[in-house]
């Protein structure tokens, strides 16, 4: 059955929450001929670990870290990953965690504004038509942009992943004082400087305080 734009942007519109985002995507994804929904959200990089999620996926279909690896396939492929009869769920990811015995399926990873990462997922189990997964990419695109713009107005705001401190701390830094300048601006020790900034390349997911600046004005966590 022949899907429109406009009955996607609706069914959205109407939703109110994961759980009825859950239930348009799982009547829109049932007429394209799919049975089982999944709308994953996360963060990037450190924070590449599922935030939100729905899905309709029975727990045997699952492997323990099937949702994060999503989240994790959104930020380094970024590309659509589709699978018919002739190959498999966990082939279609290429890791461990991968959703196995789904016959069909399709994944449309999208990263958003600041560190936001959404992934929409449909599979059949039953036999279909190789194709169906292909047929179905249109609309599980604009799916996967209704989902992204609905889950993040759910999620946790990207300024409580940093303490008060770490936001001090990476502001000064980014006005290119030293830690130990920035320690005799706040009357911490050093040591605590160190510390705070170290934290917050690792929740940023970067390397060194440089690109915690830069990603974090990016996100929109400090201003300069």
């Amino acid at each position: 059955m022949e899907i429109s734009a406009t009955s996607v942007f609706d069914a959205f519109t109407r939703a109110a929450g994961a759980a009825q985002c859950l239930e348009a995507a799982q009547e829109l994804f049932k007429r394209a001929g799919f049975n089982h929904v999944w709308l994953v959200s996360g963060r990037r990089g450190d924070r590449s670990k599922t935030v939100l999620l729905a899905s309709t996926l029975p727990d045997e279909l699952i492997g323990p870290t099937v949702w994060d690896d999503m989240v994790e396939h959104a930020v380094v492929s970024g590309f659509p990953a589709v699978w018919n009869g002739a190959s498999s769920g966990r082939a279609a990811l290429s890791t461990s965690g991968s959703v196995a015995g789904l016959g069909h399926g399709l994944l449309i990873p999208l990263v958003g504004p600041g560190s936001m990462i959404s992934v929409v997922g449909a599979g059949k189990v039953e036999s279909a038509p190789d194709d169906i997964a292909y047929r179905a990419l249109p609309i599980a695109c604009l799916i996967a942009l209704c989902w992204i713009r609905a889950s993040a107005q759910v999620m946790p705001s990207d300024e409580t992943l940093l303490t008060a401190r770490e936001r001090e701390c990476l502001i000064w830094a980014a006005q290119g004082k030293t830690s130990w300048e920035t320690a005799r601006i706040l009357d911490v020790a050093e040591v605590t400087v160190n510390f705070h900034l170290k934290n917050v390349v690792k929740k940023l997911g970067v390397s060194n305080r440089v690109q915690a600046v830069a990603q974090a004005v990016t996100d929109g966590l400090i201003e300069l």
